[in-house]
């Protein structure tokens, strides 16, 4: 009887191991499947926004050194030229605009979730591993899956960097560390922010190296050496910071480092729609510090998480501290984007939580299954969702033989891009009289600085109302609208021809 139990249970046991791994396969396999028919079918349909146009015009540069050349000398855009490089080969790969920016991103979330997966399966098991990768699809870093920026790009390259640091624990070659300095040289050389990331990895590495009281010199050399391209960069993050700084000095200047954005921060990247998620990453953090130092040891089997694994865990949750810290002492300019890397730590960490539960391989699969439920939805509602267009629809119900001013800079440029190319030739920017005040006059300095590289309508103010007796004004509420005021106080006639929502298209004639 005992014999046949043992039986039993043995043959039970060998068909479970393999049922599990297939179970975790199917859904590996369905979430990839999900994830890039979401990702490519939003690609193709948005519309390109300023930043994202900015890149698809400095990918349009004839080569590698007038990118350069114009960062040097304008700065229209704050990107590296690795990440152009890059951009500008799948841009020719693809042949399509909207994906061909968008591409690496793309592919560049989902490496960063490939490689949470590896990471904690190899600690917590493949059902929790699978868990953890789904995480960041449930925060609002999925937004950047699929725009056009390096940020999504770099949080792939730190996570495979990550998974290779973890990997250099076990490995006495010098495999994983090659892998470990080319990731977070790729990631460095992706954004000048990135950088800052060395920080959580660095920490982990000394924890690791106090707990065994011995230097791994293969590591501290990948994570050093990976800040090599820093030093290729020097000529342009000096630039680059006289660029930010000066317009982080306009009163309303977007991207402040105030604590009221540090907070949005959280809630934007670990959890809409809220408060509630800031409470569960305090959870997150109370009960990892707990095991960090409670452990007096390394524990590298399976199960759980290391010391210095935990150790970057906390870490990347309070990543966004560090970029809030770093903004304050010299940019003056603070965004989420910049602290995507902390997604990591965070679905780490929250895989090990639910480790601690009872039934934790079953709990995985049930939330596992409920991520990916969502996914579904969301790629079949991306499939079925008309292509985007930009918000035109107003300014092509008024007559066609004026040119239409555009006074506010971001929405010019994205005009450009998006409208279809007979309202694309009507279109015209002033730039705002010296004597307007103009609380935050960065998109405008983008236009002037595109302006000095590609043949663009941008006209002094004074120039062109001193030649045109009528034109058309495209005034939206969603933003500043200097201009609009200033010719209703200036004495010009202001008729509404067109009105949807927020946005109003004005026929401005001269007063007699």
């Amino acid at each position: 009887m005992n014999g046949s139990r043992f039986e039993s249970g043995k043959i039970v046991g060998l068909r479970t191991v393999p049922a599990a791994r297939k179970a975790t396969g199917f859904m590996l396999a369905a979430y990839t499947i999900c994830y890039f028919l979401f990702a490519l079918s939003r690609a193709a349909k948005q519309p390109l926004w300023l930043d994202e146009v900015s890149t698809l015009w400095m990918c349009r540069l004839p080569d590698s050194w007038h990118v350069w050349s114009v960062l040097v000398a304008g700065a229209p855009d704050t990107a590296p030229p690795a990440f152009y490089a890059i951009s500008r080969a799948l841009l020719d790969l693809t042949g399509n605009d909207r994906i061909g920016i968008r591409l690496l991103p793309v592919i560049g979330f989902y490496v960063a979730q490939a490689a949470i997966f590896l990471f904690t399966r190899a600690r917590l098991g493949g059902a929790l591993g699978l868990f953890a990768m789904m995480i960041p699809v449930a925060t609002g870093g999925l937004h950047y899956a699929t725009d056009g920026r390096p940020y999504a790009a770099v949080l792939g390259a730190f996570a495979m960097g990550a998974w290779f640091w973890q990997c250099c624990g076990k490995d006495a070659g010098w495999r994983s560390a090659a892998g470990m300095w080319w990731s977070l040289s790729v990631a460095v050389a992706l954004h000048f922010f990135a950088v800052l990331i060395l920080i959580p990895i660095s920490a982990a590495e000394l924890t690791r190296t106090m707990r065994d009281r011995k230097i791994s010199w293969r590591c501290w050399f990948a994570i050093l050496a990976s800040t090599f391209p820093l030093f290729i960069y020097l000529p342009l993050i000096s630039r680059l910071r006289s660029f930010t700084l000066a317009a982080a000095s306009a009163p309303s200047y977007y991207a402040r480092p105030t604590p009221e954005a540090l907070i949005d921060a959280y809630q934007q990247l670990f959890a809409p729609p809220g408060w509630g998620m800031l409470m569960a990453c305090s959870a997150v953090l109370l009960l990892a510090a707990r095991f960090v130092w409670a452990s007096s040891k390394e524990l590298p089997e399976r199960g759980r998480f290391s010391v210095s694994e935990g150790v970057l865990g906390i870490s990347l949750v309070l990543f966004p501290v560090v970029v809030f810290a770093f903004a304050r002492l010299f940019t003056n300019t603070f965004h989420v984007r910049y602290t995507l890397p902390a997604l990591f730590g965070y679905s780490a960490i929250a895989a090990w939580l639910v480790s601690l539960l009872p039934r934790r391989a079953l709990l995985a699969r049930v939330l596992s299954s409920l991520l990916l439920s969502v996914m579904v939805l969301a790629s079949i509602r991306e499939i079925r969702h008309k292509p985007g267009t930009h918000d035109i629809g107003v300014l092509q119900t008024v007559r066609e033989d004026l040119p239409i001013v555009v006074s506010e800079g971001l929405q010019f440029i994205e005009l450009r891009q998006n409208a279809p190319p007979r309202l694309r030739d009507r279109l015209v920017y002033l730039t705002t009289p010296s004597d307007v005040p103009n609380p935050d006059p960065t998109n405008e300095n983008i236009v002037k600085n595109w302006a000095a590289i590609y043949p663009l309508p941008v006209y002094r103010a004074q120039d062109f109302l001193a030649g045109h007796r009528l034109f058309m004004l495209y005034h939206s509420g969603a933003s500043s609208q200097t201009m609009t005021d200033w010719m209703a106080k200036s004495g010009w006639n202001m008729a509404v021809v067109g009105h949807q929502g927020d946005q109003w298209v004005f026929l401005v004639s001269q007063a007699k």
